[in-house]
């Protein structure tokens, strides 16, 4: 029996290893116990870039049939690639790269370029005969193109994480141009290839190429071995999210909200060309470390490496095979990262949002964890606009991020696929924090659809709890107060109020997000910006000067210490010789004692500041916070925070002395007078209302999504986006076994009888007292 194999913390088995394996070519599992130090490998031989078109238009049919349709469109794909892949076997050719619709496969040994014509013209011709698909959404008819060139290629072997293969240089960028060239049910050849090959079979040019007129003769070739070699650890060349995910148990195919990038890098065929693959590969290397790193930081999915011309792309998705919440904040913020790395290839991206199908495929022995959908093709078609250093996103993935980007509005543009013009946007910085005054205006809250259009119901007791406390910070006696709860359940909503009701207050707010969560003071610094009267856009010099005024005016007794206070709000200013000399042990007490001596100063009047997210919250800040509560009992000041009940950034314990206001689902009642409320004119017919107050489980913001999409009550009924993402970030967060017990108990509708479950799913998913699921924690209709 083989050992097992350690990756991280996890243990490795045998079988563990023999289900990753049909996912890594045997090209890239050769290469580690040949030669694990070498990062490029030239390689003569013929490399035939096979796409596939119809899928896309068929996914977007099938999406409208939920799991069905996502269950059919595998077996569809199954069973396509099945029949393909195995004439490029029979061939002796080998799938070294799955690129979305299309495949990349290298031939070589003797008779490569006969072999490689030979295998996709009999691709052709099964495609003709398999490509007409009856299907539950009508007819679809599927064609592939086909790009062919044979020279010497360039293999990198690339990455920390995981290694990634990635084709690139002069003779892949042609094979990418003949792919160009060739339309549907053509083969087109470059020059090189052609001239390999008889004259039968050589057809017209074709741009840069030459169509494929008939197969070569004979028909059979000798069958070459594929081995490359002993083979390594297929783990290892699997992006982490997606091996765990693919260990984690079966894989189902299902539709899914992605925010998906494209980055592609370029300027490689020269330097290979010159015989700089060394430098080439040092920046590639580079290049995959920033990605694999930034990924890993935002919870972001290295998905793949494709071949383009002059370079080639790498795709990244947020959102898949898991969901973390905020997939469209996470995926600009990779995507940012990536692109500002800059140095010896140009770079750029592109970035959309969407649904997509998600799920495995291909036949046993090379199979790939795939998304399809428009939502993918309009990220690719957004970066082939971009130039050099440029990221261009849709307007929907900008409006979905939770983290606020610097953006320019472009003029909308015709994209391939598309018939109506595309709204997006060129992505600038990221804001270093971001604050919310909108809430405080009172036109906002008059206005329709505003807070004062839209009842608090539910909440009174939390409500009076809050303005009691600001009636005792109005009195002097500040507090601090926590709101917690899962999204949606209006813990904003909540705060809104509060913001609206406290007109004679001095009013603050701050919203904490995930891509500054890593930074020191981040929404410190928004506040002390507000604070202080400093533009949150002024450049780092301009708020120095400010901050040097007030400070000097308000309380000159914290001169000394500006540096400190600008290493708070992002502000530039001159050394100064009592902060230069003050031990690192000491350094941030100081801080944190000069920033709340500073507040103590600006802020006499009563005052309410309101903090969102604190659970992204970055430790600095969480540690100055928790001393500025310590001082709050002397001061006007209500301090509200919220977060989501996860690990992470600030929490308040009982010890704290914080007052805890957990928000549960609402009570029946309040959930109809919300119902009456939001359907207003049109109200529901009572069973139809009942069915979706139930459907809600009490939380407002999914009753009011319902509402506002007028869902029917059947199962079937397709949740809206914003609670799907919500949802779908919170079961993926379950661990395999319990997500296949939701699965299984979701057939039996809202409401599950445990001893039907129990029956249905067995012992095997640990229920009646087996494994984690014991009968206590199902609970009874």
């Amino acid at each position: 029996m083989t050992p097992p194999t350690r990756l991280g913390t996890k243990m490795l088995t045998a079988d563990d290893e023999e289900v990753l394996l049909p996912y890594v070519s045997r090209l890239a599992l050769g290469w580690a116990p040949a030669a694990p130090n070498e990062r490029v490998r030239v390689i003569e031989g013929t490399l035939a870039y096979i796409d596939v078109s119809g899928f896309t238009r068929l996914t977007e049919l099938l999406a409208a049939r939920g799991k069905a349709g996502a269950e059919e469109l595998t077996g569809l794909l199954d069973g396509i690639f099945a029949e393909l892949l195995a004439l490029a076997y029979r061939y002796s050719g080998e799938l070294v790269k799955w690129g979305g619709d299309a495949v990349l496969v290298l031939f070589t040994g003797p008779g490569h370029a006969e072999r490689s014509v030979a295998a996709t013209w009999k691709m052709q011709k099964k495609m003709g005969q398999i490509g007409r698909l009856r299907t539950s959404v009508g007819p679809c008819t599927l064609a592939i193109s086909v790009g062919i060139h044979s020279g010497a290629f360039h293999f990198f072997m690339l990455g920390e994480r995981h290694r990634e293969l990635v084709v690139t240089g002069p003779a892949s960028s042609a094979t990418a141009v003949m792919e160009a060239v060739a339309e549907a049910g053509e083969i087109v050849v470059s020059p090189a290839t052609a001239a390999q090959l008889g004259p039968d079979v050589v057809g017209p040019p074709k741009s840069t190429g030459y169509l494929v007129a008939g197969a070569p003769r004979p028909e059979r070739f000798d069958v070459l071995p594929r081995d490359h070699g002993p083979a390594g650890q297929p783990y290892a060349y699997l992006p982490e999210r997606t091996r765990d995910y693919l260990l984690a148990g079966p894989v189902e195919s299902e539709h899914r909200q992605v925010a998906v990038g494209f980055v592609e890098f370029g300027g490689t065929d020269e330097l290979v060309s010159a015989g700089a693959s060394g430098d080439v590969a040092s920046a590639l290397q580079e290049l995959m470390g920033q990605a694999q790193d930034s990924c890993a930081r935002h919870e972001v999915t290295f998905w793949e490496t494709d071949i383009a011309e002059d370079g080639g792309k790498l795709m990244l998705v947020a959102g898949a095979p898991s969901a973390s919440g905020d997939e469209a904040g996470r995926l600009l913020a990779v995507v940012r990262d990536v692109v500002d790395l800059g140095g010896l290839l140009k770079l750029r991206a592109g970035a959309n949002y969407g649904r997509v199908f998600a799920g495995n495929f291909g036949p046993s022995y090379r199979r790939t964890y795939s998304v399809k959908g428009d939502a993918v093709n309009l990220a690719a078609r957004l970066m082939a606009k971009a130039g050099s250093g440029e990221i261009y996103v849709s307007d929907v993935v900008l409006r979905r991020s939770r983290t606020l980007f610097s953006s320019e509005e472009l003029e909308p543009f015709q994209v391939k696929g598309k018939s109506a013009p595309v709204l997006a946007h060129r992505l600038g910085r990221a804001s270093a924090g971001r604050h919310r005054p909108e809430r405080a205006s009172p036109a906002r809250a008059a206005a329709p659809g505003g807070v004062a259009s839209r009842p608090l119901l539910g909440r009174e007791k939390e409500l009076a709890f809050l303005e009691e406390k600001l009636r005792s910070a109005g009195r002097g006696q500040g507090t601090c107060v926590q709101l917690e709860g899962p999204p949606g359940i209006g813990k904003s909503r909540l705060t809104d109020e509060v913001l609206s009701r406290a007109s004679d207050f001095d009013l603050f707010t701050v919203v904490c997000d995930e891509y500054q969560s890593s930074v020191p003071y981040a929404p410190l610094r928004v506040l002390g910006r507000q604070c202080l009267g400093i533009q949150a856009d002024s450049a780092p010099g301009l708020a120095g000067a400010a901050l040097a005024k007030v400070v000097a005016e308000r309380v000159p007794g914290l001169l000394p210490w500006l540096p400190l206070l600008a290493g708070v709000i992002g502000a530039d200013v001159p050394p100064t010789l009592e902060a230069s000399a003050l031990d690192e042990r000491f350094r941030r007490p100081r801080l944190e004692e000069t920033f709340i001596e500073l507040l103590r100063a600006l802020l006499s009047a009563p005052t309410l500041m309101v903090v969102d997210d604190v659970h992204y919250m970055d430790d600095a800040s969480v540690d100055l916070l928790r001393r500025l509560v310590g001082s709050l009992g002397s001061l006007p000041w209500l301090l509200v925070t919220s977060r989501c009940q996860q690990p992470g950034g600030l929490c308040f314990d009982e010890a704290s002395g914080v007052a805890r206001l957990e928000l549960g689902p609402l009570r029946d009642e309040a959930i109809s007078q919300l119902l009456r409320a939001a359907s207003g004119a049109r109200p529901f017919a009572p069973h139809r209302g009942e069915a979706v107050a139930a459907r809600s489980g009490g939380n407002p913001l999914f009753l009011l999504e319902l509402v506002a999409n007028d869902l029917g009550t059947g199962a079937e009924a397709p949740l809206p986006d914003t609670i799907e993402v919500v949802l779908a970030a919170q079961i993926d967060r379950l661990s395999p076994p319990e997500r296949r017990l939701l699965r299984a108990a979701a057939v039996l509708g809202m409401q599950v009888p445990v001893p039907v479950l129990a029956e249905m799913v067995g012992e095997a998913l640990g229920v009646h007292g087996v494994g984690p699921y014991p009968p206590r924690q199902l609970p009874e209709p």
